[in-house]
């Protein structure tokens, strides 16, 4: 692993230099000594400016030299990012709420609730994460190493419900995509408890990929570049990228075709605009951000140190707005064009999630009258 070692003549000419200045000197010599993927460390509090000190750079003390230092405009950013959480979590938590007490619970719908219950708790933990930096932080030097220490039940939290809202989107996608594609099937083979079962899995899956993440890649792993931390890195992003994202992609599409080729009497319903809706949402404000972390990890991309320090606060940001939009979006999608009444709000979700109840039979009556004109 790459080390950092100052001579004394070293120390002396570098006296009274620019931190800033330091430290894109020090960036960019690591750049040109990375020989592998792991050697190029995407720092995971990127919204910190990186204050090396005179020490000497190695295994044991590197994590502790690293502070935390926030600029006005990452403050400005993850203030804005704090106060859309808190939106967030009162339109998520109205949605479980909804969705367990306010309407009969169906197959489909069981998605929707976990899916509500993951932004819920992903906004939760990321609302007091970012209360503790902005609130606790400014006021103390703290290292990368504590604040990992201070931080990391809710960083645990953050990937866990990240993964399954990932997963949970793709399950939605595929079967949507087999309701539509297989509606006799659907309607009258689907296993009965399949929804909660498939809910069941990957609520497992994403916390066994989760305490991979946690057991091998700590901050101190990854500045080490140890092996088992690339490969859990390579895992994960196998997955995302060449496993989850394609399926979830390619479901929508086949399924928004089937509905376009339909006879114009049979108008898409509401849960679709809702599922692609969301599924575009995903794909605009948090694929982008993963993507340009994985190329900057496997140094496709070179990256300049303000550029990385700008990252995490705009990734952060993104995926904020990605996980409150969804109560938004059954809103819109559910609302008529007429004067507000009491318990607006409500009627409007209603007529999104009741509509779901009687897709799969308008599905099975159509398929029906294909079957019966073809023969």
């Amino acid at each position: 692993m790459l080390k950092w070692k100052y001579s004394s003549k070293q120390a002396e000419e570098e006296q009274g230099m620019d931190p800033l200045k330091e430290l894109k000197l020090l960036w960019e010599e690591r750049n040109r000594n990375a020989s592998f993927p792991g050697d190029l460390i995407i720092w995971e509090l990127s919204t910190v400016s990186l204050n090396v000190t005179e020490q000497e750079w190695d295994n044991e003390t590197s994590t502790d030299i690293l502070y935390l230092d926030l600029f006005s405009q990452q403050q400005v950013l993850l203030l804005l990012s704090l106060l859309i959480s808190l939106l967030g979590l009162l339109g998520n938590g109205f949605v479980f709420w909804f969705l367990c007490f306010q309407i009969k619970q169906k197959k489909f719908m069981v998605y929707f609730l976990n899916l509500a219950l993951a932004d819920l708790i992903f906004l939760f933990s990321l609302f007091v994460l970012l209360l503790y930096i902005l609130v606790v932080t400014p006021g103390i030097k703290l290292s990368l190493k504590a604040l990992e220490n201070h931080t990391w039940p809710f960083i645990i939290v953050l990937v866990f419900t990240y993964l399954n809202g990932l997963f949970l989107l793709t399950a939605i996608s595929v079967e949507r995509c087999l309701s539509v594609q297989f509606p006799i099937w659907y309607h009258c083979r689907r296993p009965k408890h399949q929804s909660a079962i498939v809910c069941f899995l990957l609520w497992g899956l994403s916390c066994l990929m989760t305490m991979l993440d946690y057991s091998f890649c700590h901050l101190e792993d990854t500045l080490k570049g140890s092996l088992e931390c690339r490969a859990v890195n390579i895992t994960l992003a196998t997955l995302s990228f060449g496993v989850v994202l394609p399926v979830m992609v390619s479901s929508n599409l086949i399924f928004i075709i089937k509905i376009w080729r339909r006879p114009q009497q049979h108008s898409p319903q509401k849960i679709y605009v809702v599922i692609v809706a969301t599924v575009l949402t995903f794909l605009v404000f948090v694929v982008p951000g993963q993507l340009w972390n994985l190329l900057v990890y496997l140094n496709i991309v070179t990256s300049d140190i303000q550029s990385v320090i700008n990252f995490f606060s705009w990734n952060t940001l993104c995926c904020t707005i990605n996980s409150t939009a969804n109560p938004f979006i059954y809103f819109l999608a559910g609302r008529k064009r007429k004067p507000v009444t009491k318990g607006f709000i409500t009627e409007a979700f209603q007529r999104v999630f009741r509509e779901e109840t009687e897709t799969p039979k308008r599905d099975v009556t159509l398929a029906s009258n294909i079957e019966e004109s073809i023969v």
